[in-house]
C-alpha cells in the first residue's frame, strides 16, 4: 500500500470528508479552523475598511484587495504548503 503524501492518510478519504464538509455551515468550519495551530485571524468590523497587499516576489508584482467589513481574514501558516491569506466574509 502506498503511503499517503499528507502523512495522515486523510487524503484517501478526501471525497468522504468533502461530502461531510458540504453539509456543515461555513461559519462552523471557519470557527473550527481558527482553533488550529498556525492559523491567525484578523477581524474587520462593520463599515471598517481593509487593504491587503501581497508581493509576488517571483513576478516582481503586487496584488491588492480593498473592501469594507464585516470580514474575517484568515492567515494560514502551513509549513508544508506555505498557504497565506484567504479572506472570508463573516456574514
Amino acid at each position: 500500500m502506498e503511503e499517503c503524501a499528507c502523512k495522515s492518510n486523510l487524503c484517501k478519504d478526501e471525497d468522504a470528508i468533502n461530502s461531510i464538509a458540504k453539509q456543515i455551515p461555513t461559519k462552523a468550519l471557519i470557527n473550527e479552523i481558527i482553533r488550529r495551530e498556525g492559523v491567525e485571524i484578523w477581524s474587520v468590523g462593520e463599515e471598517d475598511s481593509y487593504s491587503l497587499r501581497i508581493a509576488h516576489m517571483s513576478f516582481k508584482s503586487f496584488s491588492t484587495r480593498k473592501d469594507v467589513g464585516p470580514t474575517r481574514i484568515l492567515i494560514i501558516n502551513d509549513q508544508e504548503e506555505r498557504v497565506y491569506g484567504r479572506s472570508y466574509n463573516s456574514t
